[in-house]
């Protein structure tokens, strides 16, 4: 029998069958903040497997963007959440740039003119300007804390690497993981900086 060495990212393998845990979120209940790259660099073309469209058909007139992934990842997400019977949990919409907006904080099944509150959110996000990693995760520990959440989670996608401000999230994620804070980072694109996102 031939060794088996894993090489690459760090994952947890709870129940040690050799594999990454596939449980992106914790909690019965869990609180949720999603974080979305709007960065001038998310208008670049997304070249994944499935064309997803354009998400934000009233900000610009691009379709199968970055951002236009990322969004359609974020409706898939509250899909997801709603189908496993989560529309009871706390869920916020965190976007950055070169600074960062919270562009929903609510429940995941709240409706807005008979669309889902979240999805109409995310539909209006713009792409402009630089890559901030701390303030985003600045703002989803001031969310959770507000919450009082014991639950916390944070999902962080972005298309780069930190260009501008003076930090790169590092410390501001060590805060979270001190907190108790489940935080998971993904690159989208061929631009995403997995060193950065790693870290």
């Amino acid at each position: 029998m031939s060794n088996i060495s894993i090489n690459g990212f760090k994952y947890d393998d709870l129940d040690s069958n050799g594999f990454r845990g596939t449980t992106l979120i914790q909690g019965e209940n869990p609180d949720i903040v999603l974080i979305l790259d709007r960065s001038g660099s998310s208008t670049n073309e997304f070249f994944g497997s499935v064309s997803v469209g354009n998400q934000n058909s009233t900000k610009d007139f691009l379709s199968n963007s970055i951002l236009d992934a990322e969004i359609a990842a974020a409706k898939s997400f509250l899909s997801s959440l709603i189908d496993q019977g989560f529309g009871a949990s706390r869920l916020a919409l965190v976007s950055f740039a070169d600074d960062a907006s919270i562009d929903f904080n609510g429940q995941a099944d709240d409706i807005t003119f008979n669309s889902y509150s979240f999805n109409i959110a995310a539909e209006n996000l713009e792409a402009d300007g630089g890559t901030n990693f701390n303030d985003p995760l600045a703002k989803a520990e001031t969310i959770l804390k507000d919450w009082g959440s014991d639950q916390g989670n944070v999902i962080f996608l972005s298309d780069g690497e930190p260009n501008s401000g003076s930090l790169d999230g590092t410390s501001e994620f060590r805060s979270l993981d001190d907190l108790g804070y489940n935080v998971q980072a993904f690159g989208v694109g061929d631009g995403a900086a997995r060193r950065k996102l790693n870290a």
